[in-house]
């Protein structure tokens, strides 16, 4: 069995316990102290006996302190003082009426994004369940690696989007941030072995734009991810083929430039120790890699056959699997392929179909999720992902779905702060 379903994480996504967990007493007998325990935050709201605002402070744990004060109804806001969960905070019940958790909440209007073709055309978006997603966040700050065929740097949806190398100066001939690349601003490109990764074909340009079109800004389409860097990594030629060296080169870039999300929409038939070995670099740098399964309607494809790699099939608008979507034990997902409307070179927008497509919705799912929770690892942010996927007939994970398709809504609403993560055993 692959790393992603032998030894495992399981996310556990505990319910708050109860809001006032008062110490137990005999009966008749008033208790000598009110207390709260909390998984979702670390800040306490703490009802007073009027005139007591003093003698609370006075008793405060060491280290907690009274962040705010709601003084017209006699409630301060307590920061406990741990720092990892479960917080508690326990007060003498003599001024204390209550306590309860800091609870987040969210604005309960839908988001919207005015792009001209969202309401219209981008089925896939709503399917995954973005709306929800994008009330908490909308991206993460490190890049996401398209690792493809390039992107089109020009394009009006995608240009503000591109990553751009914070170590370099554009254009002085010189390798400003010492990482083996001269003028490496927006990427590499690996075919040509220049720092322009602009797309020749049009295929990773239509990936990206799925993954992280910009958003919200009248224009074309939206993307998983409004705000998440889009880093070029060109490794695909004119006519969408590569070799296994300049993909693994790609990777290697990708991981050292401080990508936390890989994707790679492509895929072969023969397997590669130099790109085993590359995706084991990038595991271990705490990357998490997502691969397109392939649409030969057979077995996966490398490197989505790998272990530590998330496995992409497709799936269309009735949540059917695509028929050519490869298929096998090493698939950990799927998610909208079928008729995906997404940028291409020359400002154009344009229908395809395939697992290609579907990989970036998981791409972009993921980077959204480090945006709320930059410190998850790349174990616990694949146990998220299958954890919280809607699960497809047949029920449970199997060959030609996976652990189901993949759902940005339950993801975001589990992936809270404060919540732990478990690691299991599975069978």
């Amino acid at each position: 069995m692959r790393l992603l379903r032998g030894p495992s994480y399981l996310l556990l996504v505990l319910p708050l316990l109860g809001l006032l967990f008062a110490a137990p007493t005999a009966r008749g007998q008033a208790p000598d102290a009110v207390q709260a325990t909390s998984l979702e935050s670390a800040e306490f709201l703490v009802g007073l006996v009027p005139g007591h605002v003093a003698s609370v402070t006075a008793v405060l744990p060491t280290g907690a302190e009274i962040t705010g004060r709601l003084d017209a109804i006699n409630v301060v806001v307590v920061r406990a003082p741990q720092t990892t969960p479960p917080f508690s905070l326990s007060l003498p019940a003599a001024a204390v009426l209550w306590i309860e958790p800091n609870g987040l909440v969210h604005a309960a209007e839908e988001i919207v994004p005015n792009d001209d073709f969202y309401e219209s055309r981008q089925w896939a978006l709503q399917k995954i369940g973005l709306p929800a997603a994008w009330e908490s966040v909308r991206g993460m700050a490190a890049p996401l690696a398209i690792i493809d065929s390039g992107i089109d740097l020009d394009h009006p949806d995608l240009a503000s989007r591109i990553w751009q190398n914070p170590g370099e100066v554009a254009g002085n001939g010189l390798d400003d941030d010492g990482n083996g690349y001269v003028d490496d601003i927006a990427g590499w490109d690996f075919v040509g072995g220049d720092p322009i990764p602009d797309d020749r074909f049009y295929h990773g340009t239509h990936v990206a734009g799925i993954a992280g079109a910009a958003t919200n800004n009248r224009r074309g389409i939206a993307g998983v991810t409004w705000e998440t860097p889009l880093m070029a990594v060109r490794v695909l030629d004119q006519y969408g083929d590569g070799w296994w060296d300049d993909v693994a080169a790609g990777i290697l870039y990708a991981v050292d430039n401080g990508a936390r999300v890989l994707n790679l929409s492509l895929g072969g038939g023969l397997p590669s120790q130099t790109l085993t070995r590359a995706v084991a670099h990038a595991r271990a740098r705490g990357c998490l890699i997502v691969a397109a399964a392939g649409n030969n309607g057979g077995d996966v494809l490398f490197p989505a056959r790998l272990e530590g790699v998330i496995a992409v099939g497709a799936t269309d608008v009735d949540d059917a699997v695509w028929p050519n979507s490869s298929r096998g034990p090493e698939l950990d997902l799927v998610a909208p392929g079928v008729a995906i409307l997404s940028t291409v070179p020359g400002n154009r927008y344009l229908e395809v179909s395939g697992t290609s497509m579907a990989t970036p919705h998981v791409s972009g799912v993921a980077a959204l999720i480090l945006g709320r929770v930059p410190t998850l690892s790349a174990n616990e942010l694949a146990a998220l992902l299958r954890q919280t996927a809607v699960d497809l007939a047949p029920a449970g994970p199997d060959s030609a779905s996976g652990w189901g398709r993949v759902d940005a809504g339950r993801a975001i609403s589990a992936a809270h702060p404060y919540r732990y993560y478990f690691p299991v055993i599975s069978p």
